[in-house]
């Protein structure tokens, strides 16, 4: 209930890298999270907590050397644009989640003019006239993802 997450939109997430994040409460963004808002959790420094690490145990197939532990956690129809980093295994704990994902070196120019609107936008607007569309998944609780390094990619919350 007290425990204080940053919390920012999805285009923050995308071109800001958090630094524009408010710090809440959980039990404040909990309570707003199937409302119109579309508030979109990503704390690297949620899993540095012990309690944290026991509430949301990391499993040890997942477990990297030199990884960091990220909690994202967002509403219905939350997520985050376009972005890329190294190698991440993404575990959902709870929900349904499309993934759009781009090979290294094929981003369309589509998808760039879109990044700092929601990605119920992109999924609206840009992807139906994509001539070379990324490709998707879906992502169900208890499913890992497996994102290569530099693969730039996208969700979407399917089901909170």
């Amino acid at each position: 209930g007290d425990t204080a997450l940053k919390v920012f939109s999805p285009a923050q997430a995308a071109l800001l890298d958090g630094q524009t994040s408010r710090i809440l409460p959980l039990r404040n963004i909990l309570s707003k999270l199937n409302g119109s808002q579309q508030i979109y959790v990503f704390d690297n420094d949620f899993f540095q907590n012990v309690s944290a690490k026991e509430l949301a145990p990391i499993p040890d197939w997942l477990r990297m050397s030199n990884a960091k532990a990220f909690l994202t956690l967002g509403g219905p129809r939350s997520g985050t644009q376009f972005h890329a980093h190294g190698p991440a295994f993404l575990l959902l704990a709870a929900g349904k989640k499309r993934w759009y994902l781009h090979r290294p070196g094929h981003f369309p120019n589509a998808s760039v003019a879109a990044l700092h609107r929601a990605m119920t936008v992109f999924e609206s607007k840009v992807l139906p006239n994509m001539k070379s569309p990324p490709l998707q998944c879906v992502q169900s609780a208890g499913d890992a993802i497996f994102v290569p390094d530099g693969w730039s990619h996208a969700t979407i919350n399917v089901e909170a």
